[in-house]
């Protein structure tokens, strides 16, 4: 026998074994693929051998294996192990027969050697078959487990765990020994064939763990978002695996025959993820002994040996040959060394034991893959293309370049007939051109892109581009990396083209090695490349996104990345580089960004370093955040906003830092704000939640408080069990929660989370509103969507936007137009300053400051699969504008044309390890995507948008359009096993199609600005071809096909009986057939769809299986039948007028004007109609009119139109709706339905409870309907009066608001805020009564009204009565409906009367906010209900009052006030802006109104005609400057009438209005005036706010936004923070209202009050307070990482000799960042020999890694530096 030059352990004891004895066995078995859940098609292969052992004298075994054969097989079976009855057509399987040698060690199997000159892949096979040898009936690998019943020499029974290799790894293994019943032998003879009588039998199973291994060959990549991966026993919720063996051996376990053994390997999953049904893939091994003999004639040793150990081994791809991979000696293959094997397990037992709960990570990656160089293709193990041929890449037989290039054409040629795409499976030839662009390095990606690129391509070529310029984006690679960048610098891509690419390769990047991250850095430091727009924010953030989930967050690196295959990413140098590299460049490019005030450069670096999410970003952060250093406030919320990868990191650093921000009470609000949503994310602790809880009963913070009450009460809602600790602590923290109720327009939080169980998928919504005091606009929302499907987290959407001012945003846009800047000069031309009480002449006078807005800053950021932009907006930028509008408008009046491009596959998910054949099992999980939007576009305005003095409105515009383009897209899952001796893959798989076609479309757009009028014309240029416009298609199936042949079998599994559906429809009434066919399990209906989304959830349904979680063939086609469709051109026209008649007058005819098509004539003279009949008897009427006509031309010419017109008056009680939908087909006689609605509203008083309770507000509304083209003409009459019940009266005086009221009326204020919440609430017409007369009506129109009471029948039950016996009806054509709401309007109560029955409805519960629209009020439109109640506001809207002797402000604070002679300014419109004159950034507030093209402001004083002592009666002062007044400043005077029942007075300029009761009125285009019952008079400025007065009081509702923030005066400040509503012209705010009204107070002369007012403050004693943002320390160096702690204990090594010696334990040291002075000591240390291990251990150490050697046998003491002090 040679001697082989490999060291072997050899064993004295081999129980299994006799020596001189020649063992046979039958191998065979079977790898089989179905989804055998709704299947029994099974696809695979069937294999079979004969094997051959004979144990040496030495304790091992030399064997071999001959007659190898498979067979495919694609069939029907019952289940994967049935017999097989057919005959197979095996063929000769290419194994070696070649001898192998099995190395035993005490009857285990310990290693393998094998012929140097076999490949590695038959390597692998072997070791398949071998582990059926791996058999420790002693316990020799055993792990500690407090379930182990070791083997005993009287026993035939045990139970322990093992750490045991075989080819699929080294893994915890389960092993039940017991004695097998031999009566099961007369149903199972194979499983102890040669059995003697006399002997027993032993049956041994054997289960796997693979979650708990310390080997674990795999691949995988793209799994960041599931919980714990591992290359285990599960994966998420969607995949498991399991591992079983059953043994039967004969005789004892001390001395035995392995009768036989068979190893059950499954995979379990869910294909697409969410499927409620499975997959699986079943690999079985068996052998079974055929006979044994003595050995007759030895077999060869093995004659050019290798060890390669029994656990599988990666193939080398590329190499020059594919030879058996040699196994890393480790420390138990040291000859000799047994103790240490020992305890090397027991090492192992408490990291890697289930009941351990970890793995031991320094072998996890013992035999990986060298880790690609940039220019190289990755030696990716176990996928098809890259092993799958002999073990080798395909690219090393076949001339990769060409197949590439031929693909891409292919696709390209494809790409041109989208409607094909689904059946020529064009997007599975895109995903196979990305895996065979992964194969190839830089050069070959380099000539193909040579070959492929040319400019200005279109059409094929161009498609074949698109196809390998974004396969290259998506491979991940080095040299993809390479040829984008060189794209670039070549301007072969640019602008978002480019900026795409380097977004998807950061997204797709599966190799990120040091080399290929510094590559990357280079490229985001390149000036050339920053210098681009698009790319530059591209490159940005997408390589600190790629920084977070390389080296930032271990558990998405180790995740995402094949780490299983080349070993961590997350490597101690990447680490560093991080923190000593990207972070200081992203830190210094963001301070000089803020030195040279470049906004998108602050945005993006303050995103980039949110996105990186280390620790140390908070130290870049801090002095910002603290006010070191100066940036806006607006800059300071991005960086708050930006902490979300460091929440979901490091929560508890980020906790802490957002918690002091929080706390800072004088810290911006949306600072603040921006913390408390971040804080909810970052698992707070009930304490914590508390605490911020019962500060909701403190905080001055409106915004603060409901953002924090919004945050808890949703986290509270949470349903998810995952969620329950965050849940659990906001149940306890909201008992204590303030319980004032706050409105809509503040910052608030809503979390949605939907669960459905049974296909494992869970959708969470998080939607923030940041809110602002100029706005009941939020000034920011963020949503974000995430889904959990199958356990694996992923992120859809994360959108932010985000503005410092909603009001300065919208101010600024108007300031680029010309009409704002001619109304400016014609307004500062007036010189209104010099104009006596103009608001800048009395902003002047009382020397008003203000707090000046900083810059407007807008930000817009998503997030949407691999793409991330930032729209960023300032002053500058927007001033830019009208450049930007030039060039634009330039570019679409010579026509643009536009064609866009795309193809992607976002997510990528595969993993892929060995079976128990060495065979590799893949799962794929891809979702690609193409995109093709081509258009051409010429528009031409007249006159032109843009002009030098600014962008103008243009009178006409008119667009022609060409359009057509395509998305289809594909989630397609695959899973099965490839063979690289026959280059196949047996698969089964499940493809979900989508398509969504935009035809060939022309369209014209006439635009008539000016009248408001538009025509569109579209036709199609090819109507000759059926359109396919929506299609949706699932494919299960199983397939065998030949590794790279782009060309797949696939056997469609189809139901035998489907549903099936195929309808045309519309040809009739559209001249368009529309058609829709339907294949698929389930019959799809409304009460389907409704379920779904009932039970799932709307979101769910949408992100999941929207039609069936079930795996099953479904077919949706939706499109346009060309044969049936007569229509080739359609016509739309829309049309809107308005119109204003004064008095009594008639209204006038509108002009004509010139149109471009028939029927927009027809629409204008059919407006002017309505307009001129909904205004007829109505005086001083605004009318307003809607028309809409649908033009269909074809063969035969059908028209739609509906028209809609309405006129109301605030003077007139009637007023008048009509409306109009006609259908014209020239074949039928048109129809033609009219509705006229004529109803009468009062006027109500509004400054007196007692006169509203005492007035009648009843209103009735008088209907009638026609159908006009029937033989019958139908006709519907109905009657609708409204009523206010006693009842309701009676229950708004037994409110305890209602004596306060009363108490405060006696005192003369009648509309302090209980008297005008209730004064409002009075009105409320809460009881009606409906009469219907009908006749004629179609049956089909009954038909469906009563479908419509059957589902409401449903929906109110069994709050509902019927009694169909007794007719009520007052005629056999009529019914009476009657309703009653309850007093305080939670429900309701009504009654149906007819010639059929009677219907009771009792007591049906009202949503607060669904009755808004039901509960009418004579004076409050519906608009107004909703707002008033979203807003929380009883009254409706916001007002201010100044009343006998007390004023309540717009934010509700009541003070006493004693008015004089002299006029007070009540109201004030005083915007804080920021500076619009570049060489002034600080203006004077008498500036800043000066650069306002709106001025408003109201005096009020006592009235000096008054000659009673008490002097209670008011006069009042507007004085209004705006658009609408021509920039005049117009002075409006109202007065006390001077008698006691007469209506004030009136004056304009100075000079008296004369007005009669009923239909007086000023009405010039700038406001209105109207008297109301009791006396009042109500004013109404347009755009901004109403004025009722009645002599004693005047109350003062704002109906637009822009006063929020924006008001001065006795009003307030209109903050929603009553606490400043005292501010003192001077800008702060003050305590007393004496002085507060004194300091608001101008005198006649205007001359001395304003120094009384100063003196008083004075005398105050300096009680004026300014509010300032204060700023305190947030981050700390530990926040930071800077000093979490000075030292850390490490296990270190020294080198001594041939040994290397590891400290027994860890050792202190300093924590980077620190100065460490060091001390040598003795140690106690455990020293190993430089095997592999050891190599292995010291390289993990240099990574970072901390291996614990505390149960390692001390056999050394050395000498190691220690640190003995740490400093910064």
């Amino acid at each position: 026998m040679r001697t082989t030059p490999v060291s072997f352990a050899y064993a004295d004891h081999n129980p299994g074994w006799q020596h001189n004895q020649e063992y046979a066995y039958k191998v065979s078995g079977r790898i089989l693929t179905s989804l055998n859940q709704i299947n029994k098609n099974y696809t695979g292969i069937v294999l079979t051998s004969d094997l051959f052992i004979q144990p040496t004298s030495d304790g091992h075994l030399i064997a071999k294996l001959s007659n190898v054969r498979y067979s495919d097989l694609h069939s029907k079976l019952n289940d994967a192990q049935e017999i097989l009855q057919s005959p197979l057509d095996y063929k000769q399987l290419p194994l070696s027969s070649k001898p192998f040698k099995i190395v035993m060690n005490n009857g285990v199997v310990h290693d393998l050697v094998v012929d140097r000159s076999i490949s590695n892949w038959e390597a692998n096979m072997i070791k398949g078959v071998v582990s059926q040898l791996q058999i420790d009936t002693e316990a020799e690998n055993k792990i500690r487990s407090s379930i182990n019943i070791l083997p005993q020499d009287d026993s035939e029974t045990a139970v322990f765990k093992t750490m045991e290799k075989t080819v699929t790894g080294e893994s915890e293994t389960l092993y039940e020994i017991h004695p097998f019943p031999e009566y099961l032998l007369q149903t199972e003879p194979s499983l102890a064939p040669k059995k003697h009588q006399d002997e027993k039998l032993i049956e041994v199973v054997k289960h796997k763990h693979f979650t708990h291994s310390k080997e674990s060959p795999g691949y995988h990549f793209g799994f960041e978002g599931a919980d714990g991966f591992e290359i285990g026993n599960k994966i998420g919720e969607f995949f498991s695996r399991s591992s079983t063996s059953r043994i039967i051996l004969s005789g004892s376990l001390k001395n035995f025959t392995l009768q036989s053994s068979v190893t059950f390997d499954e995979v379990s999953l869910r294909p697409n993820l969410e499927d409620t049904q499975r997959g699986s893939t079943l690999s079985i091994v068996n052998i079974t002994l055929d006979f044994m003999q003595p050995l007759s004639q030895k077999m060869e040793d093995v004659s050019n040996p290798i060890s390669v150990g029994i656990v599988y081994r990666y193939n080398k791809p590329f190499g020059k040959s594919n030879k058996p991979q040699p196994k890393i000696k480790t420390d138990s293959d040291d000859s000799g060394s047994s103790a240490s094997s020992s305890q090397m397990k027991d090492s192992v037992s408490s990291t890697a034991s289930s009941e351990g709960g970890g793995v031991a990570r320094p072998e996890i990656y013992l035999h990986v893959q060298e880790k690609p160089h940039m220019d190289e293709a990755p030696a990716a193990p176990l996928l098809p293309l890259t092993v799958g041929f002999d073990g080798q890449a395909i690219s090393l037989l076949h001339d990769i370049k060409e197949r590439v290039r031929s693909l891409a054409k292919i696709v390209g040629q494809e790409f041109q007939e989208p409607k094909n795409i689904p059946e020529q499976n064009t997007l599975g030839k895109f995903l196979m051109l990305t895996s065979l662009v992964k194969l190839m390095n830089y050069k070959e990606m380099k000539q193909v892109a040579e070959e492929l690129y040319r400019k200005n391509q279109h059409r094929t070529s161009g498609a074949t581009w698109v196809a390998y310029r974004d396969a290259v984006a998506q491979t991940g690679t080095g040299p993809g990396l390479k040829c984008i960048e060189e794209w670039i610098r070549n301007d072969q891509v640019s602008g978002n083209e480019a900026a795409e690419l380097v977004a998807t390769a950061a997204n797709s990047a599966r190799y990120p090695t040091e080399e290929y991250m510094k590559f990357f850095f280079e490229m985001v430091q390149n000036t050339q490349f920053m210098g681009l727009e698009a790319l530059n924010e591209s490159l940005v953030l997408s390589y600190s996104s790629l920084l977070y989930h390389v080296y930032v967050n271990a558990k998405d690196s180790h995740n995402k990345y094949p780490v299983h295959s080349f070993g961590t990413f997350n490597t101690i140098d990447g680490r560093s580089f991080v923190k000593d590299k990207v972070i200081p460049y992203f830190s210094t490019m963001l301070d000089k960004a803020v030195t040279e005030t470049h906004t998108k450069q602050i945005h993006v670096y303050i995103r980039a370093l949110g996105n990186v999410g280390h620790q140390r970003i908070l130290s870049v952060f801090k002095p910002y955040l603290e006010g070191k250093k100066k940036v806006s406030q607006f800059q300071r919320i991005l960086m708050v906003m930006a902490l979300d990868n460091l929440v979901n990191n490091k929560p508890k650093a980020a906790r802490s830092v957002l918690f002091k921000i929080y706390q800072n009470a004088k810290d911006f609000d949306q600072v603040r704000v921006a913390a408390v949503y971040q804080l909810i994310r970052a698992s707070p602790s009930s304490a914590m939640l508390q605490e911020m809880a019962a500060y909701t009963k403190i905080d001055t913070s409106i915004q603060v408080n409901v953002a924090v009450k919004s945050a808890i009460e949703a986290a509270a809602t949470l349903d998810v069990p995952r969620l329950a600790k965050i849940r659990e602590a906001a149940w306890s923290a909201k008992p204590y929660l303030t319980t004032e109720n706050f409105d809509t327009q503040n910052s608030k939080i809503y979390l949605q989370n939907y669960m459905v169980e049974q296909m494992k998928i869970e959708i969470k919504q998080i939607t923030e509103f940041v809110g602002g005091e100029d706005c009941v606009l939020p000034r920011g929302i963020n949503y974000m969507l995430r889904s959990r499907v199958g356990g694996v987290k992923q992120q859809i959407v994360n959108l932010k936007t985000l503005t410092s001012s909603v009001d300065d945003l919208t101010n600024v846009f108007e300031q680029q137009t010309k009409s704002y800047r001619q109304l400016l000069q014609e307004k500062q031309a007036s010189e209104s300053i010099k104009t006596k009480w103009s608001s800048e002449h009395t902003a002047k006078l009382l020397n008003m400051q203000n707090e000046q807005r900083e810059q407007l800053e807008s930000y817009m950021f998503f997030h949407i699969a691999s793409l991330q932009k930032i729209f960023s907006f300032d002053n500058q930028t927007i001033e830019n504008i009208t450049q930007v509008v030039r060039e634009i408008e330039e570019e679409l009046k010579h026509g643009k044309h536009l064609d866009y491009n795309k193809m992607a596959v976002q997510p990528e998910m595969v993993v892929s390890f060995p079976l128990s054949w060495g065979l590799p099992f893949i799962h794929s999980y891809d979702r690609p995507t193409m995109i093709h939007l081509e258009s051409d576009v010429k528009v031409v305005s007249n006159p032109s948008v843009y002009s030098e003095e600014g962008l103008q409105k243009p009178e006409t515009v008119n667009a022609e359009f060409q359009v057509h383009g395509f998305m289809t897209g594909r989630a397609q899952s695959q899973f099965g096993i490839f063979t690289p001796f026959n280059h196949k893959r047996y698969s089964a798989g499940y493809d979900k199609n989508f398509q969504l076609l935009i035809p060939h479309l022309t369209a014209k757009l006439h635009l008539d600005v000016k009248n408001k009028q538009t025509t569109w014309e579209i036709t199609n240029p090819k109507p000759e071809n059926n359109v396919t416009l929506v299609h949706f298609s699932t494919w299960p199936y199983t397939t065998q096909n030949d590794i790279c042949s782009i060309k797949h079998h696939k056997e469609i599994i189809f139901q035998r009986n489907p549903q099936k559906m195929d309808v045309v429809f519309g040809e009739k009434s559209t001249g368009i057939a529309f058609s829709l066919k339907m294949t698929g399990n389930q019959k799809i209906d409304y009460g389907f769809l409704y379920n779904k989304i009932t039970n799932n959830g709307l979101m769910a349904m949408f992100l999941g299986s929207w039609l069936d979680e079930n795996i099953e063939h479904v077919q949706i086609d939706f499109g346009i039948r060309s044969a049936q469709t007569t229509v080739h051109k359609m016509v739309i026209h829309l049309g809107h007028q308005e119109q204003y008649s004064p008095g009594s007058s008639k209204p006038k005819d509108l002009e004509k004007i010139q149109t471009q098509h028939p029927i927009s004539k027809e629409s204008w003279e059919r407006q002017s109609e309505f307009l001129k009949n909904s205004s007829l008897g109505i005086s001083n009427v605004q009318a307003e009119v809607f028309d809409a006509v649908v033009l269909l031309e074809g063969q035969k010419v059908m028209k739609y139109s509906a028209t809609i017109s309405g006129g109301r008056s605030n003077v007139d009680p009637k007023g008048r709706i009509l409306m109009q939908v006609a259908k014209d087909n020239q074949e039928e006689k048109p129809v033609k339905v009219y509705i006229v609605s004529n109803s009468n509203i009062p006027n109500i008083p509004s400054l007196s409870l007692d006169s509203v309770l005492n007035f009648d507000p009843s209103a009735t509304v008088e209907i009638e309907g026609t159908v006009d083209g029937d033989e019958n003409e139908s006709q519907i009459n109905a009657k609708v009066q409204l009523f206010r019940s006693e009842n309701r009266k009676q229950y708004l005086k037994n409110q305890p608001e209602y004596k306060v009221c009363q108490e405060q009326m006696t005192k003369g204020n009648h509309q302090l805020p209980p008297c005008a919440i209730l004064t409002a609430q009075s009105s409320i017409l809460d009881q009606f009564m409906i009469s219907f007369e009908y006749q004629n009506i179609d049956p089909v129109v009954v038909n469906q009204t009563y479908k419509l009471y059957s589902v409401l029948r449903h929906y109110m039950y069994p709050r509902i009565s019927e009694n169909i016996i007794d007719s009520y009806s007052h005629g056999r054509n009529s019914v009476i409906i009657k309703g009653q709401y309850s007093p305080d309007l939670s429900s309701l109560s009504a009654s149906i009367s007819g010639s059929s029955g009677r219907i009771e409805i009792d007591k049906l519960p009202m949503d607060p906010l669904s009755r808004q629209p039901l509960v009418l009020h004579p004076v409050h439109q519906t608009k107004t209900h909703v707002q008033g109640h979203l807003l929380n506001d009883p009254s409706y809207q916001a007002f201010c009052v100044v009343d006998y002797d007390a004023v309540n402000t717009l934010d509700n604070k009541t003070y006493p006030v004693t008015l004089g002679k002299d006029w007070v300014v009540m109201f004030h419109y005083v915007p804080r802006r920021p500076s619009s004159v570049k060489k002034y950034p600080d203006l004077s507030v008498t500036d800043q109104l000066n650069q306002q093209i709106e001025g408003y402001i109201v005096y009020v004083r006592a009235n000096p005609e008054d000659q009673s002592q008490n002097k209670f009666q008011k006069e009042i002062r507007i004085v209004i400057q705006s658009p609408n007044t021509l920039a005049k400043v117009i002075d409006v005077t109202l007065k006390p009438s001077g008698t006691t029942t007469g209506y004030p007075r009136l004056f304009i300029q100075d000079e008296p209005i004369t007005y009669a009761e009923s239909t007086s009125h000023v009405h010039e285009g700038y406001m209105q005036v109207y008297t109301l019952p009791h006396n009042e008079v109500k004013m109404v400025v347009y755009d901004a706010f109403t004025i009722v007065y009645d002599g004693v009081r005047a109350k003062l509702t704002v109906t637009n936004d822009k006063f929020r923030d924006a008001a001065r005066g006795l009003c307030g400040t209109f903050t929603g923070e009553p606490e400043t509503d005292f501010t003192y012209p001077g800008n702060c705010v003050i305590r007393s209202s004496e002085v507060f009204v004194a300091s608001n107070t101008v005198s006649e002369k205007q001359d001395t009050k304003r120094m009384n007012g100063m003196l008083m403050i004075q005398g105050e004693d300096n009680t004026c307070y300014q509010k300032t943002v204060g700023y305190v320390d947030v981050v700390s160096v530990y926040d930071s990482g800077l000093a979490m702690s000075p030292i850390n204990y490490r296990t270190k090594y020294v080198i001594m000799g041939d040994q290397i010696c590891f400290s027994i334990r860890p050792l202190p040291d300093c924590n980077f960042g620190y100065k460490k002075r060091t001390v040598s000591r003795q140690v106690p240390a455990h020293c190993l020999t430089m095997s592999g291990l050891a190599h292995l251990y010291k390289k993990e150490i240099d990574a970072g890694a901390n291996p614990s050697f505390q149960r390692k046998n001390h056999n050394r003491n050395v000498a190691m530096p220690i640190a003995e002090s740490c400093e910064l």
